[in-house]
This record gives C-alpha cells, sequence and structure tokens, in this order.
C-alpha cells in the first residue's frame, strides 16, 4: 500500500514537471516572437533621415563646392575609384583602367553590380553621367 502511494506521488510529480516545462517552453516561444516583432516594428520606423545643410550650391554632388554635400553624397552615391587618404586610386565600381590616350580611358566595370531597383549596372550608366556632368546647363537638376 505504501509503494502505490509513494507511485502515485511520483506521477502527479513528473505530470507537474511536464507541464511546467510546456509551459516554460510556450512562454519563450512568445517572447521570442514579441522581441522579433518589437525589432521589426523598430526596423520600419527608421525609415527616414534628415540632414541639415547650411547652404546647396547644387544638387549634383560631383560638381558641387560644399563640403558638406561632398561628405554626404559619399554615403549615397558609389564612385567609380575612389582615391584613398594616401592619394592612391583604389577600385570602387570600376574593376580595372587604362590610360588609352591623353583624353582616353578603358574602364572595366565590376560585374553583378545592380542599382536598388534591381536593374544592372553597365556602361551606359557611366556615359549618362558624364554626358550631363558636360552639359552644365542642367546640372542643378541632376
Amino acid at each position: 500500500m505504501k509503494s502505490n502511494w509513494i507511485k502515485y506521488v511520483f506521477v502527479i510529480f513528473i505530470i507537474i514537471l511536464l507541464i511546467f516545462a510546456i509551459y516554460k517552453i510556450k512562454k519563450d516561444e512568445e517572447n521570442k516572437k514579441q522581441e522579433e516583432l518589437n525589432t521589426a516594428n523598430q526596423i520600419s520606423k527608421i525609415n527616414e533621415i534628415k540632414l541639415g545643410i547650411a547652404s546647396l550650391d547644387t544638387m549634383n554632388p560631383i560638381l558641387s563646392n560644399n563640403k558638406n554635400v561632398q561628405d554626404i553624397s559619399k554615403l549615397i552615391y558609389e564612385p567609380l575609384v575612389n582615391l584613398t587618404s594616401n592619394y592612391k586610386i583604389e577600385a570602387c565600381l570600376a574593376k580595372e583602367w587604362a590610360k588609352q590616350s591623353d583624353n582616353s580611358y578603358l574602364i572595366k566595370l565590376r560585374e553583378n553590380v545592380r542599382w536598388t531597383s534591381g536593374q544592372s549596372f553597365t556602361a551606359e550608366d557611366v556615359k549618362f553621367t558624364i554626358d550631363r556632368l558636360k552639359d552644365t546647363r542642367n546640372y542643378l537638376f541632376f
């Protein structure tokens, strides 16, 4: 009789332990889902950056004389090549370049570069930018 009583207590103890484990697992899953929702909400809230600049001389970052515009444009636009602090040229969108003549360069572009829209970055995009730079009448609308 005494051993049956101990068996019942042991079975009840195991059942209580299982219920507690299931409760704890469910609670942890709910907390994890709540954290993911909070993180997603925080990410979706940060969708706009406002930067204050005292004066704006042009919308085209290449033609701008304003140091602030040039610094900010480095965060937005990626150049073909970049000039390091040691005045060395390093590759960016261009992977190779060679001077063909006094006013002609052969530039090989990196492959698999895409615009934010998903379209491929091509030599036509570079030509468009250079043509816009040549046409100084429209530089404010670039």
